[in-house]
């Protein structure tokens, strides 16, 4: 399971590092925000990023495990590894 300290000291750094660029306090692109949990939650254009205890449904994992180049994020940077991808995987299923 996951406690707040994982996620600070963990998911918070990787969404910020990978994601925060273009998913963050100064930019929302496709209407998403990773930085603010209400917001994360909430989603962007595409619907709902993280749906808590069910990593399969949101849009973020389909985003970050996708092959096709075009939908797989971050978009025009390297692809996050499969230890990422993991993690992330792991705090979304936790809730």
């Amino acid at each position: 399971s996951f406690t707040a300290a994982d996620f600070a000291d963990k998911v918070r750094p990787l969404l910020m590092r990978r994601c925060g660029a273009c998913h963050g306090p100064d930019a929302q692109e496709g209407g998403l925000r990773l930085d603010v949990k209400r917001r994360a939650l909430l989603g962007g254009d595409t619907g709902p990023a993280i749906v808590p205890g069910r990593s399969h449904e949101g849009e973020l994992m389909a985003r970050v495990a996708a092959s096709d180049e075009v939908k797989r994020m971050p978009q025009g940077d390297e692809a996050l590894s499969a230890d990422e991808i993991a993690l992330l995987r792991r705090w979304i299923d936790a809730g």
